[in-house]
């Protein structure tokens, strides 16, 4: 039976961090029940002062995550396990807390594992047989990448004719516990933060992730018919707004958050039903449920209550609650995949049969070809048909399993991933997550600098470039000679300043890269130890070392830059006095002709040693290449020898047990053997008790006689 539903939306304001509080930000958020005040801390024109939404719920920065859980969330469970579909989703700027919504902290449990546990307890007391998978997706421009098993295979969305929309080579996990589910979704997470750090997470490249619960339950004795539903949980990032090419407005830099928004307009705003641009990109096809679709749906807003987050605050506001008047139909889910399977088999062959027997004619060839198209689109549906199975699913997650513990380690990141070790060697990574995230930030600002003191040195060497050609042409009088000055020694003055801004951002960007190898050291040191698998620890070495490399790389070609920048400011210094009448003296052209001997000189130095450190880095890597090799040679004849031990003891363990077992055995022959003779005996002492019995009788009676 079919019911229509609103959209439940609500908004989670998350509290000042600690350098906003320290530099004194606005509060710009005031709540009231189920509305929410945003205040304008810096008005202009005709900009509204403030301005209230309404939503279902609201929930200030002092509440808690499982408030928001009981509130939002919690009523909707009984339908996801009669077979409804439910989706919780996640919006709002990076830094609003969406994660920590979802995922929790030591102090507050989140979303997902309070899911987790209410899921699990309502199907152990439901009585069914059920089937648990979870899979995890992440959409990075356009592009997706499988969470829990990382893999570089194409993935494409697909729709199926009879079970829907599927994503084809996106792995599935079977889950048999709250824990279990919890434990993907944790994992997940991690491999989403570490491929972020090695794809370069920037500002610029926010991405989008689908945490999706699949349920599948039978009735005992109940055929082939059961119920399926699907819990999804995402988290949107919502991306920066720039200006449109005609300046009047604002538009999302994001594709896929760009089309979300579309599909809401059109949703809200079409009395009509147009055709909603669902396909326009991957998370609003894959979302497509969720927003006027067959899904009961929770969206949950994110917002900053500072001052300085006023416009995007404002746009998730403004957003959220638009969403709320978009109704979804909702209708329980039967999983018939047998009787799908058995009708498409059906169907084969009858096209089989119909092709076998078809005539071979110029006419009936277009309807032949057609059929062949046919068959060929149901093989296919089939075989997918089959992989829903509950014997092809659990036997597809124990491949999938295999698979994602060899890429994680391939990739490196199977020790933190899969929590191996210990809290201390997780906090180092986190921390060295923080360091990387800093070096982005640095990286971004130290570009910025060297933006605006390449524009600033262009603009001095054109003004000294303007003030000799007035020289040359005699044409200046002295009060705009002066003022000429005045003005290139005031960009000088800015240049140097600027200059010097530029120097500190690049000690800083220094001081964190020691921080990072020392990071580095302090994790490999930590649990290089329990890292089992030499050839990973020899790939992560090398990588480390090319890490290095770039890094160091870089250092000397900032270095090289800044010596360009110094020596173009010398020539406008030397240009600048030439353009002033000032002369040098012979004194100082010998000196300088002298510098410049002596630099030469260091220059063939200099490239003399880089040779010899080359040669020196190749022959190190080759020592390094051999002593990896020995001890790769030393490791495989010490487990030969563990092996071997081990066999002995199996051998010696196993003749044990052959001598115990042939011990039992006669132990066991001959109590048989007590038994049979006891049992035996038992008779026979039981008939002489009988007859013994009878005589007693023929006495006692032959003396009642007498």
């Amino acid at each position: 039976m079919e019911e229509s539903m609103n959209i439940i939306t609500s908004i989670r304001c998350r509290p000042f961090s600690a350098s906003e509080s320290g530099q004194g930000a606005t509060k710009i958020i005031k709540m009231h029940n189920e509305k929410v005040i945003i205040h304008n801390p810096n008005p202009s024109g005709n900009d509204t002062k403030e301005q209230t939404f309404a939503f279902d719920y609201s929930f200030s920065s002092d509440a808690k995550t499982d408030s928001i859980y009981h509130d939002a969330v919690e009523p909707l469970i009984k339908k996801a396990l009669s077979g409804k579909n439910l989706t919780i989703v996640t919006y709002g700027q990076a830094g609003t807390g969406k994660t920590h919504t979802l995922s929790g902290n030591e102090d507050q449990v989140g979303i997902v594992p309070l899911l987790s546990q209410a899921i699990f307890k309502g199907l152990q007391s439901s009585g069914k047989r059920c089937l648990t998978t979870a899979s995890f997706l992440e959409v990075r421009d356009e592009e997706m990448q499988d969470l829990l098993n990382p893999h570089s295979n194409e993935m494409k969305i697909r729709q199926h004719p009879q079970l829907g929309l599927y994503i084809d080579g996106l792995s599935e996990i079977v889950v048999r516990s709250s824990e279990d589910c919890t434990k993907l979704y944790e994992q997940g997470s991690r491999v989403k933060k570490l491929l972020k750090d090695q794809k370069g997470g920037g500002a610029a490249r926010k991405t989008d992730d689908v945490y999706t619960i699949t349920i599948e339950q039978q009735q005992e004795n109940a055929g082939d018919l059961g119920l399926r539903s699907k819990i999804v949980i995402a988290s949107i990032t919502a991306p920066p707004r720039k200006k449109d090419s005609q300046g009047s407005g604002y538009e999302l830099t994001n594709k896929g958050v760009n089309t979300l928004h579309k599909v809401v307009q059109d949703l809200v705003n079409s009395k009509k039903r147009t055709v909603i641009p669902y396909r326009e990109s991957k998370i609003t096809r894959i979302l497509q449920d969720a927003f006027g679709g067959n899904s009961c749906t929770v969206f949950i807003g994110t917002v900053s209550s500072s001052g300085e987050k006023y416009q995007e605050t404002l746009n998730t506001l403004d957003f959220t609650q638009s969403i709320r008047s978009i109704k979804n139909t909702i209708k329980q889910t039967e999983d018939d995949n047998m009787r799908v399977i058995r009708e498409l088999r059906d169907e084969i062959n009858r096209l089989r049969e119909k092709l076998a027997t078809a005539s071979t004619s110029p006419e009936a060839a277009v309807q032949n070809k057609e059929d062949i198209q046919r068959l060929e689109d149901m093989i296919k549906d089939l075989n997918v048909a089959k992989r829903q199975t509950w014997y092809e699913k659990e036997r597809y997650s124990d491949i999938y399993e295999e698979e994602r513990r060899r890429n994680l380690a391939e990739k490196g990141m199977i020790e933190w991933v899969f929590d191996i070790h210990k809290k201390d060697t997780r906090e180092v990574k986190e921390k060295l997550v923080t360091l990387q995230q800093e070096k982005d930030s640095l990286s971004l600002e130290y570009k910025e600098k060297r933006r605006v003191v390449d524009e600033m040195k262009d603009d001095l060497q054109n003004r000294i470039s303007e003030y000799s050609k007035l020289g040359e042409s005699n044409k200046r009088s002295e009060e705009e000679t002066k003022q000429y000055v005045n003005a290139i020694n005031e960009v000088k003055e800015k240049l140097k300043h600027e200059n010097e801004i530029l120097k500190d951002v690049k000690k800083r960007l220094r001081e964190n890269q020691e921080k990072m190898k020392k990071g580095k050291m302090d994790a490999k040191m930590q649990y290089s130890a329990s890292r089992g698998n030499l050839e990973i620890q020899q790939v992560i070495e090398a990588e480390e070392r090319k890490k290095r490399e770039k890094e160091d790389d870089a250092i000397i070609e900032e270095e090289l830059e800044r010596m360009k920048v110094e020596i173009q400011q010398e020539k406008a210094e030397v240009q600048l006095k030439m353009a002033e009448g000032i002369e040098y003296s012979q004194q100082q052209i010998l000196k300088l002709e002298n510098d410049l001997i002596e630099m030469k000189a260091e220059r063939s130095i200099l490239t003399l040693k880089i040779s010899k450190l080359q040669q020196e880095k190749a022959r190190l890597e080759d020592d390094i290449n051999n002593v990896y090799k020995r001890h790769k040679e030393a490791f495989e004849i010490q487990k030969l020898q563990q092996f071997q031990t081990f066999r002995n003891y199996r051998d010696v363990f196993e003749q044990q047990k052959a001598t115990m077992d042939q011990s039992y055995r006669s132990l066991l022959e001959e109590s048989i053997q007590d038994a049979i003779y006891l049992s035996s005996r038992n008779s026979e002492l039981a008939q002489e008790n009988q007859k013994l019995q009878q005589e007693m009788e023929k006495l006692k009676a032959k003396g009642d006689k007498k």
